[in-house]
């Protein structure tokens, strides 16, 4: 024989997970809005810390061309 199903019970329930469910997400807003925070301070830097490290790139390309060039052109005398 099947137990009643005793709606309050059930009510009851339903209102607890629904307060914890409401909690974690109240806990994962607030931890967005701190990536979010750290993201809007870290991305001005990253983006500086590229363009500076493409220019020492150029800069180390241009110089390996120049030291090569001058190497080819010592070695064919």
């Amino acid at each position: 024989m099947k137990k009643p199903i005793n709606v309050r019970e059930q009510l009851e329930t339903a209102k607890a997970k629904l307060k914890a469910y409401e909690g974690r997400v109240k806990e994962l807003q607030r931890a967005l809005a701190s990536v979010e925070r750290a993201m809007k301070s870290l991305e001005p830097r990253v983006r500086r810390a590229v363009e500076q490290t493409q220019v020492v790139a150029r800069g180390v390309r241009a110089g390996i061309r120049a030291g090569a060039a001058r190497y080819r052109g010592s070695r064919s005398k």
